[in-house]
């Protein structure tokens, strides 16, 4: 319900391992950011926004959250039904909860994904996962949430959420991988 209340699409919408974008908005439904929402489960989301505006953003969506804002103009009694628990996952209190996201966009990105694995089924399990869905897996031993999500437009692409001590392993094994590929 925070996330209905906060952000231009329903999250009531997806289904786990789904996604969508959309935009904040001001109490005058003017834009403050885009992001997408990423389902885990009914209780778990993971949300991506712009990193120039992530203080911003989190600002915001904490004030929100605690009722320190307006949702509406139109309507002031809108407000979140029930407080949702906020992590940002970039702070490394979160521990191993910490994420990043890497994209990895082009035609060259699935079989690049695929490379990184000698799982039959994982390869056919990433070839199967439709746009604005996600898999939780794991490639060269990492824990990943990889979404067939991306801003640039192309027919294949992803965004990898990948704990910060993990970034560089992963980037290595994909330039690895990928090198064939171009």
């Amino acid at each position: 319900s925070f996330l209905d209340t906060v952000f231009s699409n329903y999250a009531a919408w997806l289904e786990d391992l789904q996604s969508m974008y959309g935009y904040f908005l001001t109490p005058d439904g003017e834009g403050i950011d885009d992001g997408i929402i990423y389902r885990m489960r009914q209780d778990f989301y993971y949300m991506v926004i712009n990193a120039s505006n992530e203080d911003k953003d989190w600002e915001w969506l904490n004030a929100i959250n605690e009722g320190e804002v307006l949702c509406e103009r139109d309507r002031p009694w809108v407000e979140v039904e029930a407080r949702a628990t906020l992590k940002n996952l970039k702070d490394p209190a979160a521990g191993r909860e910490q994420r990043r996201d890497l994209a990895l966009q082009g035609p060259a990105s699935l079989p690049t994904l695929q490379k990184l694995t000698d799982d039959p089924g994982l390869k056919t399990a990433l070839a199967r996962v439709k746009r604005t869905q996600m898999i939780h897996c794991e490639l060269l031993g990492l824990d990943l949430v990889i979404a067939r999500t991306g801003y640039t437009g192309e027919s294949w692409g992803f965004e990898i959420l990948v704990h910060p001590d993990d970034m560089n392993t992963l980037w290595e094994g994909i330039l690895e991988a990928g090198e064939e590929f171009g």
